[in-house]
């Protein structure tokens, strides 16, 4: 409700993001409507992060033209790409490099992206 507005926190993913990207969900919201249709609630960052790794491995499996463990794992390691959770790509150690968080914000009951910029459909907003 009204209450909620102004919260302000970052998340590792939300729906209402728009990412783009390569895999079955090109984009966030192709992976939120089939996520909603089939689940009936709303999926959380945990449910996107596990999505995208399938689409990442997917993507190096495809990269590497074969299942073999270890063309799949150099594939891995080249990762460069951008999905409907956002942009993957590797350090050295294997972790996926640091990344802009999403900053949300609850607006007039609506959850509104204030960065990073390249996804961002609203401006910081001070309530009283």
């Amino acid at each position: 409700g009204n209450l909620a507005n102004g919260v302000t926190s970052s998340s590792w993913w939300h729906q209402a993001t728009r990412y783009k990207g390569v895999g079955v969900w090109p984009t966030t919201e192709d992976f939120y409507k089939e996520f909603v249709a089939q689940q009936k609630s709303d999926p959380d960052y945990v449910h996107a992060s596990c999505a995208a790794t399938v689409v990442v491995l997917q993507d190096a499996i495809e990269r590497a033209g074969s299942t073999d463990k270890k063309k799949v794992r150099d594939a891995l390691a080249k990762t460069d790409v951008s999905t409907f959770y956002g942009p993957i790509k590797f350090s050295a150690n294997g972790m996926n490099l640091a990344r802009d968080l999403p900053i949300i914000q609850v607006q007039d009951r609506q959850i509104k992206v204030l960065a990073p910029s390249d996804i961002k459909n609203g401006e910081m907003s001070l309530f009283k």
